[in-house]
Parts: structure tokens; C-alpha cells; sequence
């Protein structure tokens, strides 16, 4: 039996971090889906060195994934003008290929140790996917009118869920406390 993650995150946080705050906080470090790699354009910092920048291509509001091997993985965040502007323009002419690329860490604070860990993430490993269809729809969405919740820099909502590719054995690492994380496999690989 698979165990459910189910993340919400602060993107208030994620974008303006202040370390009075403790929040859970994720960031989608790359994308590409199909030939368009998305460019790391929003600068965050890192909750593990707050002093230090961070560059994604969104914030994330919430990420979920039941463990199983070929279940999907869903992020749901907020991305700029430009890397809406190219998924848009994807999906308007009706979006050539759904191979995905895609990198993502989740952060939680750890109240025993004190500080932030990685709580869900790719381990800096490009992670293969598709994106997954309900029927003929393409569970890829990017809204058309700005966010109300930061409204510098101007952001968008994005969601997005992705299966592992059939060909890919990967791992993604999920963590409930600081120095704690176990690598879960994702996709079967063939042959």
C-alpha cells in the first residue's frame, strides 16, 4: 500500500523568506516540456543558507505524489510573465510533445534540529516524465491573469501532473525530519 504526500506551501514565504517564519516551502528548480527548457528566472532564497539566492523557474503552493512507482507527481506553484507566456503558447498550438525534465525541492522546518531540511525533492537529479492526460486533456495549467497573493514579481499560477517515463527507473527522496531521507523509487524501467 502506497503512503499519500500531500504538501502545501507558503508562497509568500517562498518568494520574501524571513526567518522569523517556519513554514513549509518548495521551489521547481527546472522545467522543460517538450524543447522549451524554462529559464530560472525567479530569485528566492535558500532556506538551508538564507543568505544565499536561489534561482527556480517557480514557487511552489503545493506538491503531492502517492508514492506508488508509476503514480504521477503533482506540482501546483507560481511562475513568471515569460515562462507562462511559453507554456501558454504550448498548449494554444496543441503542444507538439509531452516528454517533461523537471528538478524540485520541498523544504520543512524540523522544530527538534532547528532548522529547515529537504523534505521532498528530486536530489539535483533530472527526473523523465510525461505529462499525465485525464481522457484527452493534458493535466498542464497555466492561468491568464496575474496571482493576487505577491504581486511583485508578477506571477502565474501553474499546475502540472507528471508520470514517470516507462523506459526510466528514477528515485525521488522524501524526508519527515532533518538527516532523515529515503529514496523512493519512481517509474519501472523496461526489459
Amino acid at each position: 500500500m502506497a503512503n499519500e504526500l500531500n504538501y502545501s506551501f507558503d508562497v509568500v514565504q517562498g518568494f520574501d523568506f524571513n526567518q522569523s517564519k517556519t513554514p513549509r516551502i518548495g521551489f521547481l528548480k527546472k522545467l522543460k516540456v517538450g524543447a522549451d527548457e524554462l529559464p530560472a528566472n525567479l530569485t528566492c532564497k535558500d532556506p538551508l543558507a538564507p543568505k544565499t539566492d536561489l534561482k527556480c523557474v517557480a514557487v511552489l503552493g503545493g506538491a503531492g505524489w502517492t508514492t506508488g512507482n508509476t503514480a504521477p507527481v503533482f506540482l501546483q506553484g507560481q511562475i513568471n510573465e515569460d515562462n507562462r507566456q511559453t507554456l501558454a503558447n504550448q498548449l494554444l498550438n496543441g503542444l507538439p510533445s509531452i516528454e517533461v525534465v523537471y528538478q524540485f525541492t520541498c523544504y520543512e522546518y524540523d522544530p527538534k534540529a532547528k532548522k529547515y531540511f529537504k523534505c521532498f525533492y528530486s536530489n539535483d537529479t533530472d527526473m523523465n516524465g510525461l505529462i499525465m492526460k485525464n481522457g484527452e486533456d493534458l493535466m498542464l495549467q497555466v492561468a491568464g491573469d496575474p496571482s493576487t497573493d505577491v504581486q511583485s514579481p508578477r506571477n502565474y499560477g501553474l499546475q502540472i501532473q507528471i508520470k514517470p517515463q516507462s523506459a526510466a527507473q528514477q528515485a525521488l527522496m522524501v524526508a519527515i525530519a532533518d538527516q532523515k531521507p529515503v529514496a523512493k523509487q519512481w517509474g519501472v524501467k523496461e526489459g
